[in-house]
């Protein structure tokens, strides 16, 4: 039997940190405004630290075989209306075009 191929998400790690912000950096506008350097730039360890110790936020990768192919942050928001819900707020949200087509929806 071989073995089963595990895809779907899961919170990130800080060892995910420099194929999340090469995700970021993909596209038009993250070209532009994120950092490309050689090493990673301590600003995105600082955000993602202050990011894992906010209960009120996460971010999550998307993982296959191949590695990571999408990422988004999660942001929980206490609110009073609909009796006292919590909403989510959805940022930073790309997939790798190795997985565009095949169905992958990130929520």
């Amino acid at each position: 039997m071989e073995p089963e191929e595990t895809t779907g998400f899961r919170p990130a790690k800080r060892d995910d940190l420099e194929e999340i912000v090469a995700l970021l950096a993909h596209d038009e506008l993250g070209q532009t405004r994120e950092s490309q350097r050689a090493d990673l730039d301590p600003a995105y360890i600082a955000a993602f630290d202050a990011i894992e110790r906010d209960l009120g936020n996460e971010v999550i990768v998307g993982e296959d075989a191949s590695g990571i192919f999408g990422t988004m942050q999660l942001s929980y928001i206490p609110n009073l209306t609909f009796q006292g819900a919590t909403r989510c707020q959805i940022e930073g949200v790309r997939i790798t075009g190795r997985v565009r087509g095949q169905g992958w929806a990130v929520i």
